[in-house]
C-alpha cells in the first residue's frame, strides 16, 4: 500500500486507542445524566477523573467535544497539582490527534503520558503508550522500531496477565504482516485477538478484529467473505453508537464494490460514510472517500464529477499529510523525544534514589561529622609543626615535578609538530601514489589491449605458425587479458574512493540477476568439476538496485567460490526472504578463512591465507569492490568462516513491501 493510502487510514488505525480507558464512561447511555453530574463537581481531583471520562466517552462521535473536556482536565489538574491523572490526560489528547490526523501532536503527547507513567511505575499505562507509539512508527513504515515496541508492550502485558492488551498487540502484528502481503499469517493473528476477546466479550474490541479480517480477505480477493466481516463490524459498531467505525466500515463497504466493479453501489455506501465524516470531522476518512469517490465517477465516466471529487481529494489530503510530511525527520524526532524522555526520567529516578539515602543517613552523617571535626582538630593543633614541615617538603617535590612536566610537554608538543609535518608528506605521497596507479593504469590499458588484439590478429594465420609460436602467442593472449582484468579492477577502486560512480536504482528482482551470475560460470564450474546448486524458488524477490553494479557483486562472488574450491567439490547459491530483507547466501567448500584473514577480507589489496586452487588470477579487489557496491545500495555484506570448513557470503538487500488496521489504547 502507498504512502497516501497509509494516510487514508491514520484514523482508523488509532480507533482503539480508549478500549482500556474509564470503559464505564463509553458503556453509559444516559450521556445527558453524565453531563448533569459534571456541573455538581467542585474544582477537585473527581472532577479531574470525571472530565477525562467524558473526554473518551466521545472522543469518536465529537472530535472537539472530546478535546474540549480533555483540555479543560489537564488545566485543573494542573493547578491542583495533580500529577498522576496527566498518565491518562496525555495519552487520551493524543488519541484525539491521531483520531484526527495530527500525528505530529499525538507523538508529543504520548512522550508526555509515558514520561508521567514512568515516573509512577505505571507499567500497564507505559505499555499503552509503547502500542501507540508503534504505530506512529507502524504509519512511517518502519517496521523494525514498530515490532520492538509492540513487543515491548506485549511482554507488560503478559507480565500482568492483561488479556485485553494481548488481543490488540496480535492485530497490530497482524496488521504488520498485512502489510508484508503475508495475508494468510495475519489472519491468524486476528483469529488470536477474536479467540481472546471471547472471553472478554469487548465488542469494540472484536469490532475492529471483524474490520481487519475484511480487509486481509478483500487484499486476497476473496470478496465474499470480506463484505461478511465488513458487514460484522458494521452491525457492532452501530450497537456501540461509534460514528467513526461506521463511517468507516461504510467506506470500507464502498471500495469492495468499487473492486467488484459495481460503481453505482459503491457511490451508495461512500455517500454515507462522507455524511457522517463530515458531520463529525473525521478527516483521514474523507480523504479516502474522496479518492474513491473521484474513482467511482470516473469509470461510470462522468469525467466533471470525478474531477471535482479528486481536487477535494487532493485539497484535504495536502492539508493532512503536509504534502507527504518528511519520513526521517519524523522518525529521528520520535528517536530524540523518547531518549529524551527516558534520560530524564532516569536522572529523576537516580536524584529521587539519592535524597532517600540521604534521609535515612543524614542524623548518623551529621554526628559522624561533629566527631570527625572535633578529632582532627585535636590532630592538627597537637601535630602542627610536624604537618607544616611536610608541606614545604611535598611543595618543593610538586615544583620539582611541574618542572619535569612542564619540559616533557615541550617535548611532546615539538614530537607533534613534527608528527604533522610527516603527516602532511604522508598524504601528499599517498596522493602521488594514487595519481601514479591511475596515470599509469590508464597508460597500461591501451598496450594490454593492443597486445591482445595483435595475437589474436596473427593466430588468424594458425598454418604458418609453428607450435612453439602458437603456444607463446596464445600466453600472450592469457596474459596480456589477465592484466587488462587488473588494470579494470585498479579504475574501477579508483571510481570508488572518488564516488565518481553513479548508481541508477530501480525494482529488480534479484532472482533473475542471480540466475544469469550463475550461468555465466557454469564452463568454469565444469572445467574443475564443480556443481553449483541453486535455491531461488519461493516467487518474487523485490529489491531496489542497479543491475549492472549488482551484477558485478554477484559475478565476484561467484568467481571467487569457483577459484578457492579444489575440482570435485559443490558451491551453493541460496536465495530467501524474511519480512524486512532479502538474503543471498553464497557457500563454497574451499579452504574458508582465519579469523585474521576475516578482520581484512573487504580490504583493498589483501593476500589471503587461502589460495586459488588452479593458478587462477586473484588481484585482492574484488571483495574490497563488493563491498562498495552493496554499501553504495544501502544493503549489507557479511561472511561467516571456520579455518578448513569453507566459506559462507551473505549479502542482504531491504525488501520491497506494500501496506489494514491497527489499534490504540
Amino acid at each position: 500500500m502507498n504512502f497516501l493510502k497509509k494516510i487514508l487510514f491514520i484514523s482508523l488505525l488509532t480507533l482503539l486507542s480508549v478500549q482500556f480507558s474509564l470503559r464505564v464512561y463509553s458503556q453509559v447511555e444516559d450521556f445527558d445524566s453524565l453531563v448533569f453530574a459534571l456541573e455538581g463537581l467542585p474544582e477537585n481531583e473527581a472532577r479531574v477523573d470525571h472530565l477525562t471520562g467524558l473526554a473518551n466517552a466521545v472522543m469518536f462521535n465529537d472530535p472537539n467535544l472530546s478535546f474540549d473536556y480533555a483540555s479543560e482536565a489537564l488545566s485543573l489538574a494542573l493547578d491542583l497539582g495533580y500529577e498522576k491523572s496527566l498518565i491518562g490526560i496525555y495519552k487520551t489528547i493524543g488519541n484525539i490527534n491521531a483520531t484526527q490526523g495530527d500525528n505530529s501532536g499525538a507523538l508529543k503527547n504520548y512522550l508526555s503520558s509515558l514520561e508521567k507513567a514512568s515516573q509512577f511505575g505505571d507499567s500497564l499505562n507505559m505499555a499503552k503508550v509503547y502500542n501507540n507509539i508503534g504505530i506512529l512508527y507502524d504509519n512511517q513504515n518502519n517496521y523494525d522500531e514498530a515490532k520492538a515496541y509492540y513487543q515491548r508492550a506485549l511482554k507488560i502485558f503478559i507480565s500482568l496477565s492483561d488479556f485485553e492488551g494481548q488481543a490488540t498487540i496480535y492485530n497490530n502484528i497482524g496488521f504488520l504482516l498485512d502489510n508484508a502481503e503475508q495475508y494468510d499469517s495475519a489472519i491468524s493473528y486476528y483469529h488470536k485477538t477474536l479467540l481472546i476477546n471471547k472471553e472478554l466479550k469487548n465488542e469494540s474490541l472484536d469490532a475492529f478484529a471483524f474490520g481487519n479480517l475484511g480487509f486481509a480477505y478483500m487484499h486476497k480477493e476473496v470478496f465474499d467473505t470480506a463484505r461478511i466481516f465488513f458487514n460484522r463490524s458494521m452491525g457492532l459498531f452501530k450497537e456501540l453508537k461509534d460514528n467513526n467505525g461506521i463511517a468507516e466500515q461504510y467506506s470500507n463497504l464502498g471500495e469492495l464494490k468499487l473492486k467488484e466493479g459495481n460503481y453505482q453501489e459503491s457511490l451508495i455506501y461512500l455517500e454515507k460514510s462522507e455524511k457522517l465524516a463530515s458531520e463529525y470531522g473525521f478527516n483521514s476518512i474523507l480523504v479516502k472517500n474522496y479518492r474513491l469517490m473521484s474513482e467511482a465517477h470516473r469509470e461510470l465516466r462522468q469525467f466533471e464529477t470525478a474531477l471535482k471529487y479528486h481536487e477535494r481529494y487532493r485539497q484535504l489530503a495536502d492539508s493532512i499529510s503536509n504534502a507527504e510530511y518528511d519520513r526521517a525527520l519524523y522518525e529521528l524526532q520520535v528517536k530524540q523525544e523518547h531518549e529524551q524522555a527516558m534520560a530524564k526520567l532516569n536522572l529523576e529516578k537516580q536524584i529521587h534514589d539519592r535524597t532517600a539515602r540521604l534521609k535515612n543517613y543524614l542524623l548518623i552523617a551529621v554526628t559522624g561529622f561533629l566527631l570527625i571535626v572535633m578529632l582532627i582538630s585535636a590532630y592538627y593543633f597537637k601535630n602542627r609543626q610536624k604537618i607544616t614541615r611536610q608541606l614545604k617538603k611535598q611543595n618543593k617535590e610538586i615544583i620539582k615535578q611541574q618542572r619535569e612536566i612542564e619540559n616533557q610537554r615541550k617535548k611532546v608538543v615539538n614530537a607533534n609538530i613534527d608528527l604533522k609535518g610527516k603527516n602532511v608528506k604522508l598524504n601528499q605521497l599517498n596522493k602521488d601514489k594514487d595519481f601514479l596507479l591511475h596515470v599509469v593504469a590508464h597508460d597500461l590499458k591501451n598496450p594490454l589491449n593492443q597486445m591482445a588484439g595483435l595475437s589474436k590478429v596473427i593466430l588468424l594465420e594458425k598454418e604458418l605458425l609453428s607450435e612453439t609460436q602458437k603456444d607463446c602467442l596464445e600466453k600472450i593472449d592469457t596474459v596480456s587479458s589477465r592484466l587488462s582484468s587488473m588494470v579494470d579492477k585498479i579504475l574501477d577502486i579508483d571510481a570508488i574512493d572518488k564516488k565518481s560512480y553513479n548508481m541508477n536504482l530501480e525494482e529488480t528482482d534479484l532472482r533473475i540477476i542471480l540466475e544469469e551470475a550463475v550461468s555465466d560460470f557454469e564452463n568454469a564450474a565444469k572445467s574443475k568439476n564443480i556443481r553449483i546448486h541453486t535455491n531461488l524458488n519461493g516467487g518474487a524477490y523485490r529489491v531496489r538496485l542497479d543491475q549492472h553494479h549488482a551484477m558485478q557483486i554477484f559475478l565476484n562472488l561467484i568467481s571467487n567460490a569457483i577459484k578457492f574450491s579444489p575440482p570435485d567439490k559443490e558451491i551453493f547459491v541460496n536465495l530467501t526472504q524474511n519480512d524486512f530483507e532479502v538474503i543471498t547466501e553464497i557457500v563454497d567448500q574451499g579452504p574458508g578463512f582465519t579469523s585474521e584473514d576475516k578482520e581484512k577480507v573487504f580490504e583493498k589489496f589483501q593476500k589471503l591465507s587461502a589460495q586459488p586452487t588452479a593458478n587462477e588470477e586473484s588481484s585482492g579487489l574484488g571483495l574490497s569492490i563488493v563491498k562498495k557496491y552493496v554499501e553504495a545500495m544501502h544493503g549489507k555484506v557479511w561472511v561467516e568462516s571456520e579455518s578448513g570448513e569453507g566459506a559462507k557470503f551473505n549479502v542482504s538487500f531491504r525488501k520491497i513491501k506494500t501496506s489494514s488496521l491497527k489499534a490504540n489504547q
